[in-house]
């Protein structure tokens, strides 16, 4: 958690949520995060389940939980921060991610019991489609691998199409508690823009 220095008022929140989802958010130096807290902001990076760097079951604990672990690890976090922390303004919280970041963002706003504590998102390259990945990704092995499947089968059946969709975010779209920024990579491979375009 990094909070502006010399802060009068509350500040407002960014969450910023890695993509992956096994990779991580290491304690560095990162010149959007500086950005942002010179304007004012309070940033929480965010390490949930399925990150590096934890021990392997915490790397393991996230798959075939996707959609579920990481959204509750971010909203825990949150809630520890705003709990701890009275200089944050818990009336102003926002989400940031990239890819699989994206991904956990898009599904907050989804959700009935998790989206209320924030405001607005902001996303680039989301992953918003599980399904999409399976058919037009440089990597559809992953969306296989993250959903414990034996085996990957290319085309996927329809009812494993229909599951990998049904676990996205995109299938619940027109639900969305806040509002969500979306920027697109017109020539990415691993999530192809189409998916958070529709």
């Amino acid at each position: 958690l990094y909070i502006p220095e010399s802060k009068k008022e509350k500040c407002p929140l960014i969450v910023n949520i890695h993509g992956g989802p096994h990779s991580d958010l290491p304690d560095v130096f990162c010149s959007t995060n500086a950005f942002l807290i010179y304007q004012g902001f309070a940033i929480l990076t965010v390490n949930y389940r399925g990150t590096i760097g934890y021990g392997e079951k915490y790397l393991n604990e996230l798959i075939g939980h996707i959609g579920d672990y990481e959204l509750n690890d971010v909203c825990d976090l949150v809630n520890e921060a705003i709990t701890n922390y009275k200089s944050i303004d818990r009336n102003n919280i926002f989400l940031m991610g990239i890819s699989f970041g994206g991904f956990i963002t898009c599904s907050l706003a989804v959700s009935d019991a998790l989206s209320k504590m924030f405001n607005a998102g902001a996303v680039k390259n989301p992953l918003t489609s599980i399904a999409d990945m399976m058919c037009g990704s440089d990597v559809p092995e992953w969306a296989y691998a993250e959903l414990r499947k034996e085996k990957m089968v290319l085309p996927p059946s329809i009812d494993l199409f229909k599951e990998c969709y049904e676990k996205s975010p995109l299938s619940r779209a027109n639900t969305a508690k806040f509002p969500i920024v979306f920027f697109e990579g017109e020539k990415d491979r691993r999530l192809p823009p189409s998916a958070g375009l529709h």
